[in-house]
């Protein structure tokens, strides 16, 4: 698994949050040590920069991506994790959300989603159909930037390349995941996955 030292965004101080409500631990590791986050998909899956994540069928409809952290040397009382997709070819964000997360202890001392196998503890990035991107998502590379936002103000910040996939017994989703594509029209429209900008599209 890939494991990322950090980017300390912004800091404050505060002594409020190291008494949780319900006696749990706040702390996690040294937090006055450099914060070590490592980005998880549903089920505690690795993503790797430079690899794939899984675009997946929430109760909402459409296709999301989910991103969540393990973290150490971080507060995690009132913590909470954004995730955001941002396309390459531009800079623009093309989908964003957070959440305030429930966390338990690793083995190994890190926090990790208490649920890894529910959608509860992990953002819920919208990726299709997305009005915002000029290109397909599917099997296109995009920057994905997860942040830890501690109750104390403190913010840390991980930014991967990887490359949302489709599974392959999700017949519809090349097709929701098509930047042509209109409701009710004949799938899959671009049998090839269409054109990204790395590969000289727009």
């Amino acid at each position: 698994m890939l494991t990322v030292a950090a980017v300390i965004v912004s800091a404050a101080c505060s002594g409020d949050d190291d008494a949780p409500d319900d006696g749990g631990v706040c702390a996690v590791g040294d937090p006055a040590a450099a914060p070590v986050l490592q980005v998880v998909g549903r089920g505690g899956v690795a993503i790797e920069d430079g690899g794939t994540i899984a675009l997946e069928l929430p109760p909402q409809g459409g296709r999301v991506v989910f991103a969540g952290l393990r973290a150490r040397n971080v507060n995690i009382c009132g913590a909470s994790v954004q995730a955001a997709m941002r396309d390459p070819c531009n800079g623009r964000v093309v989908g964003l959300e957070q959440r305030p997360v429930a966390w338990r202890i690793a083995g190994d001392g890190f926090a990790e989603p208490a649920q890894p196998g529910e959608i509860s503890d992990f953002a819920n990035i919208p990726a299709c159909p997305n009005a915002a991107i000029d290109h397909d998502i599917d099997g296109h590379p995009v920057a994905l930037e997860v942040r830890l936002y501690e109750a104390s103000g403190r913010t840390t910040e991980v930014v991967l390349a990887v490359t949302p996939q489709c599974a392959a017994a999700d017949a519809d989703c090349p097709c929701t995941c098509d930047s042509d594509w209109v409701p009710g029209e004949t799938c899959p429209m671009d049998p090839d996955g269409g054109v990204g900008c790395s590969d000289g599209g727009p």
